[in-house]
């Protein structure tokens, strides 16, 4: 359920043009080019028959031969045993490639208190929009155990490929801690398990707001383990207010380092429709 297809781009780091052939092993793996010649650059585009691939962890190799050299790519294919139920809700985001990313207005349902509103910030943030409650007159809350958290929070519906350890990266928009020095605070919790808090003015190492200014975001995790595959509901509780969430990734295991984190998972319906590579 990620991307359709992946690439391997050949370019020359000489003058002259030179031929290349490209194969691999598995006839479930397609090459988009198996031959060719090189002038600046070129890409083979490799994507996968995925009613033939069999259960589990492949790592294929594509042998790439030219100029006097020959290199070797290894494809990391994956199909998990467990398969998209048709009973699942509307808008849930499912695994590809690990991950999980949700824009925080894409929320499955965002529950009120009486005294805090969930409401939609157009165009704030990097990647579409923002979410934060209002009024702001509200009381702090979750501060010590004899104050529960708020009952404000949005909920996440998420569909992950196997068990394990999880982590829960939020974005939010870049915040003075206004609090008198205790930090402005969220919550994140799973499958209505014990919420853990977030401080997201806590100290870190170097100058943090300087980045977080720079980088136009705050990003904070929490980790978490599922006993189960399948679809779990991850929610992020109001706790203090002027926290400003602009996504989430869910992620299973390390991801590599970008600006703006992995484009956004398909939702359920995006999958059944075949856009997902994995259908």
């Amino acid at each position: 359920y990620g991307a359709a297809s992946r690439y391997i781009e050949i370019y020359n780091r000489g003058k002259a043009s030179f031929g290349f052939t490209a194969q691999t092993p598995e006839s479930w793996l397609h090459l988009s080019t198996a031959a060719g010649t090189v002038t600046d650059q070129a890409r083979i585009e490799l994507s996968v028959d995925w009613s033939h691939v069999p259960s589990g962890e492949h790592e294929v190799p594509v042998t790439i031969s030219g100029a006097a050299s020959k290199v070797t790519v290894m494809a990391h294919v994956s199909r998990p045993e467990i398969t998209l139920p048709r009973d699942v809700p509307e808008r849930t985001f499912v695994e590809g490639d690990g991950y999980v990313a949700i824009e925080a207005s894409h929320y499955a349902h965002a529950v009120n208190s009486p005294s805090l509103v969930w409401q939609e910030i157009p165009n704030l943030g990097r990647t579409l929009s923002a979410v934060t409650t209002f009024a702001r007159t509200a009381p702090a809350a979750g501060a010590s155990a004899s104050q529960p958290h708020s009952p404000a929070h949005l909920e996440y519906n998420v569909f992950l490929l196997r068990p394990g350890a999880i982590t829960v990266q939020v974005t939010c928009a870049p915040s003075l801690d206004f609090s008198g020095g205790k930090g402005l605070r969220y919550e994140v919790s799973v499958d209505g398990g014990p919420p853990s808090q977030v401080n997201m003015n806590a100290e870190r190492p170097g100058n943090a707001w300087a980045d977080w200014v720079s980088n136009n975001a705050n990003i904070q995790e929490a980790s978490f383990h599922v006993a189960t595959p399948g679809l779990h509901v991850i929610k992020l509780w109001a706790s203090d207010p002027a926290v400003v969430f602009e996504r989430l990734v869910i992620a299973q295991g390390a991801l590599p380092a970008s600006y703006l984190g992995p484009a956004e998972s398909l939702d359920v319906e995006e999958a059944r429709s075949g856009r997902a590579a994995g259908m």
